[in-house]
């Protein structure tokens, strides 16, 4: 879904009336084409953003996920939240 979203978004984009209001893609970017590179993840397996000086940042959400499974969202989701919690507290200590 997030392949073909893009895709459409960058269509959309380079219509004569929509140029005026954009100064350019900036996320995934311009050079990001292939259908691999746009899934290309933004997180290590540790939940932590790549290319951030923001120390600690992790991202653990849907967002991080490469496609969508063909099920309902909750237990994926669930299961993304238990796992980056888990990572906090070996990172910082089991409260």
């Amino acid at each position: 879904m997030a392949v073909p979203g893009v895709k459409c978004l960058r269509k959309v984009m380079q219509h004569p009336e929509m140029k005026k209001w954009s100064d350019g893609e900036v996320s995934p970017g311009a050079n990001i084409q292939s259908d691999e590179d746009l899934l290309d993840g933004v997180v290590d397996s540790h939940l932590r953003v790549y290319g951030t000086t923001a120390a600690g940042l992790r991202v653990w959400d849907v967002s991080t996920f490469g496609r969508l499974p063909d099920v309902n969202l909750v237990g994926p989701v669930y299961a993304v939240a238990e796992y980056g919690a888990k990572i906090i507290r070996k990172d910082h200590g089991d409260w």
